[in-house]
């Protein structure tokens, strides 16, 4: 119920999270989320069971409600626990991967916003619908989700039909009928009246439901009383059951003689549906929820639903007479409340839980409903109460505010907090740091007064891995492997050690690493790559020591020289001649370039920088030209 000019004093409002789950094949079942807070997901669904391990669950499942409110020691019975088992492997099944995510998500909105997530099973399947999924279970939570009215599960059937806004001058009207045909297992019908009556006692005596019982039990007696009324809630007790042979539910009433006279769903929808005031069924038969495998509409609830009743709440199992008067009575009691049908719903199964013990028949309800908002029907109210509504809302939305606006405030605070911890936690960390640098950095800096390079290296790997970028360091490690780089070269050059360039190399490799614009680096570099006989690398390094430094002779110069050892003697005269250009003073640049003309047969030019380098004073130019 809900009134028009006040909000439920519950203050209970609700998200939806609807999932539908479509026809499936080999115990996989599509599974989408249409609506939500977090957006759509899909999904598959792995039913876990066979059919021969559902039938045992099942059979399992019954037998606990049998036992269900003895007294036991223990904290969880094996019958409770094989429920709990069943109804995990049902929720693990169906909220798998990103339709889980999605009802996360879902639930922390709800939560952020104040308010309840409903849960809204819209199942294609048959063979699915017609499993008591009340029992879903979140181990997460450790609790059955429908147990909590932030969480109530609704079988919900989208229908074409609109439901019209009624408006309902208090007290909303309950029209009670019991069937207990002669032929059948007797119904004491003063006491099933009793408890009804007994859960209502204290509604109807402050004037917030009128109950009417119907004095006749044949389909006339119905059909007369749906004539008169008006009536917004049909509660029924008696025998139900289900056909399978017509996959239809059905109750059964009296014939004139007082004995059975089945009455199917369709039958029972065709009485009721046109009485248009009537928001709400309440089947406190057997079996009232039982579905065919083959038609989603084959149970009661479902076919009064189909047929227009807004919402019908009916059994899936028989229930015992303490867990129907507890059932009753909270769930009269929130809807007196002005709680939305799901959020009474929960509140009955709860209130079952509690006043009995080791009990699962909290379960056995089932709530069809094809109202979008779950809200049956909207009471009017007293300008008095109107007032004093708005005056409620008004306090509340102030309370909300101030609420709101404290809780921004602590945000802020903490977040200030956290970047102050932060900020202190890095600045110590860079102290720490920073002092470990110093005392790394004066070793290092007295291991490179002594020219202990490996030391200079070791220290300087230490130093970068507190701080990789640490320029100072950097520079003077490359510098550590050139210089030991100089001392592999020479001693391999002069024959002092056995071995080749490659150590050189590799250490050069690591300095241009650390300081890669270095241009002698990548000299010193090709040398060794010309000494081991590589000339193309050799070349490639003397290219980029070119790059860096275009005006450096010596570059030019020892990049002929490459040229020259791979017999491309055109390409080594014109780098030397271009060294010359810039530095005529060296009497060797003259020298080397007088080779390649030597051996290209140009002896003319040969002789003239032979002459000119021994002129110069370099030997060998003149040991070359007594050979010319």
């Amino acid at each position: 119920m809900q009134n028009n000019h006040s909000p439920s004093p519950t203050g209970q409002n609700y998200l939806d999270f609807e999932l539908e789950i479509g026809p499936g094949s080999a115990r996989e079942y599509p599974v989408a989320v249409i609506r939500s807070p977090a957006g759509e997901a899909r999904e598959t669904l792995h039913f876990p069971f066979d059919e021969l391990a559902l039938d045992n669950r099942l059979k399992d499942l019954q037998i606990a409600l049998l036992r269900s409110g003895g007294k036991r020691r223990q904290l969880l019975s094996p019958e409770e626990r094989t429920v709990q088992e069943f109804g995990r492997a049902l929720f693990d099944s169906l909220l798998v991967g990103e339709v889980r995510s999605r009802y996360d998500v879902s639930q922390r909105e709800a939560e952020q916003q104040g308010k309840g997530l409903r849960f809204k099973l819209r199942i294609q399947s048959p063979e699915l619908a017609a499993l008591p999924w009340e029992f879903l279970y979140d181990s997460r939570q450790a609790e059955y989700i429908c147990l909590s009215r932030n969480t109530p599960v609704v079988r919900y059937l989208e229908l074409p039909q609109p439901i019209p806004p009624l408006t309902v001058a208090p007290p909303p009207r309950i029209l009670g009928m019991i069937a207990s045909p002669s032929d059948l297992p007797p119904l004491d019908v003063t006491r099933e009246k009793q408890r009804v009556e007994q859960a209502t006692q204290a509604l109807r005596q402050n004037g917030l439901i009128e109950l009417t019982w119907l004095e006749g039990q044949t389909w006339r007696d119905l059909q007369r009383a749906m004539r008169s009324g008006p009536w917004h809630m049909f509660h029924f007790i008696g025998h139900g059951g289900f056909d399978r042979q017509t996959d239809e539910g059905l109750i059964a009433i009296s014939n004139e003689e007082g004995q059975a006279r089945n009455l199917t769903a369709t039958q029972l929808g065709r009485l009721l549906a046109d009485h248009r005031s009537l928001r709400l069924v309440l089947l406190n038969a057997c079996e009232g929820a039982r579905g065919s495998q083959r038609d989603i509409f084959s149970s009661a609830a479902s076919i009064l639903v189909r047929r227009g009743i807004p919402a019908v709440l009916a059994m899936q199992y028989e229930v015992t007479d303490r867990a129907s008067i507890e059932l009753a009575r909270a769930f009269y009691e929130a809807l007196a409340e002005n709680m939305p049908i799901d959020a009474a719903t929960s509140e009955a199964r709860k209130a079952v839980s509690l006043e009995i013990n080791n009990t699962v028949e909290w379960g056995t309800p089932v709530l069809y409903m094809r109202s979008p908002d779950s809200v049956l029907f909207s009471l009017q109210a007293s300008d008095k109460q109107q007032d004093e509504a708005e005056n409620l809302a008004r306090a509340q939305a102030a309370q909300r505010q101030a609420h709101l606006a404290a809780e921004k405030a602590q945000a802020v605070r903490k977040a200030k907090e956290a970047e102050r911890l932060e900020r202190e936690s890095a600045q110590a960390a860079q102290r720490q740091t920073a002092g470990q640098i110093a005392k790394l950095s004066s070793q290092l800096a007295k291991a490179e007064s002594g020219s202990d390079w490996a030391r200079v290296i070791e220290l300087g790997k230490r130093i970068l891995k507190l701080d990789a970028t640490h320029q100072p360091t950097r520079a003077k490690t490359a510098t550590a492997y050139r210089n030991r780089r100089v001392n592999y070269h020479n001693n391999v050059f002069y024959g002092r050690t056995s071995g080749d360039y490659d150590p050189a190399i590799a250490d050069l490799n690591r300095a241009i690493e650390l300081d890669p614009n270095q241009a002698d680096y990548y000299r010193q570099r090709g040398v060794s790559y010309r000494q081991k006989g590589d000339y193309d690398r050799a070349i490639a390094d003397y290219n980029r020591a070119i790059e860096l430094d275009p005006k450096n002779a010596r570059y030019l110069q020892q990049r002929g020289v490459s040229y020259h050892m791979k017999g491309d003697y055109d390409r080594a005269i014109a780098d030397k001649t271009r060294a010359v250009e810039l530095d005529p003073n060296q009497a060797s640049y003259y020298y080397s370039r007088g080779l390649p003309y030597k051996l290209k047969g140009d002896r003319a030019a040969a002789r003239r920088d032979f002459e000119h380098a021994a002129e110069m004073g370099h030997a060998d130019a003149k040991k070359e030209l007594a050979k010319l």
